[in-house]
């Protein structure tokens, strides 16, 4: 008999990982797999099975999988609504990998799973009441309270990068995300991120706001000028600070 463990799967827009983690924090080492519209679903459970062989390799009981995905996820029914980047629209993961592993499997969106993490053992950690936001391919934000990621009514939640900041402008994740920024658009990226988040801040009043996704490796040069433009928006109160994600998420 192996240890005990998971294995973890995240489905991005570009690009699908994974690895094994045992009970007693061992792991192994990561893949990555190139994701699209025209096979993400195969790469998905490819992905499964030489997880699932790494996990036998090193000795590791896997019988679980969580598995975090981009798009509109309808959590309880296990099925990927929608997702664009992908071309998905009602694709009923969970009972896919399910069948293909032989695994009890929990999917979840990937950026309130995400910040469920950050607010447990990252960044968030001590904060009653956080706000992730991921800045990736995509843009979007997840509020953790008590350690509940908030997901709406039609788990729709904290999908900022889909609103227009300015009349005949597109939508913000069209001017704000990873693949958007570039040089000769930052500055009006951050204003924009700015003010939206300002908005926010003043529904949720979160204790901190913690950046991650890829644009976060940026550090300083993102977050200074980030947290300038939301003191500057935010003229009534004191924001909360913004700190860079510690579980590279």
């Amino acid at each position: 008999m192996g240890e005990p463990g998971v294995i973890g799967i995240d489905v991005g827009g570009t690009t699908v990982k994974g690895g094994v983690v045992s009970a007693g924090g061992s792991s192994t080492s990561p893949r990555r797999r190139p994701s699209g519209p025209e096979r993400s679903v195969d790469v998905v459970l490819d992905l499964v099975d030489d997880l699932q062989t790494d996990a036998a390799e090193a000795q590791v009981e896997v019988d679980a999988i969580g598995l975090a995905s981009l798009g509109i996820i309808d959590e309880d029914a296990g099925i990927v609504r929608a997702a664009s980047n992908v071309g998905w629209r009602n694709v009923p993961l969970r009972a896919l990998v399910e069948e293909r592993s032989g695994c009890r499997v929990a999917l979840g969106h990937d950026v309130r799973a995400a910040g469920q993490a950050e607010a447990a053992l990252g960044a968030g950690r001590g904060f009653r009441n956080v706000l992730f936001v991921a800045i990736g391919t995509g843009l979007a934000v997840a509020q953790v309270v008590d350690g509940q990621a908030l997901r709406g009514e039609t788990w729709r939640a904290g999908e900022i990068g889909q609103l227009r900041t300015t009349p005949g402008h597109g939508r913000l994740e069209d001017i704000a995300s990873g693949r958007a920024m570039d040089g000769a658009v930052v500055e009006e990226a951050v204003e924009s991120l700015a003010q939206v988040l300002a908005v926010v801040v003043t529904m949720v009043d979160p204790g901190v706001i913690v950046v991650g996704g890829g644009v976060a490796q940026a550090g300083a040069a993102l977050l200074d000028p980030l947290q300038r433009r939301l003191t500057e928006a935010l003229i009534w109160r004191k924001p909360p600070p913004l700190v860079p994600a510690h579980l590279g998420i």
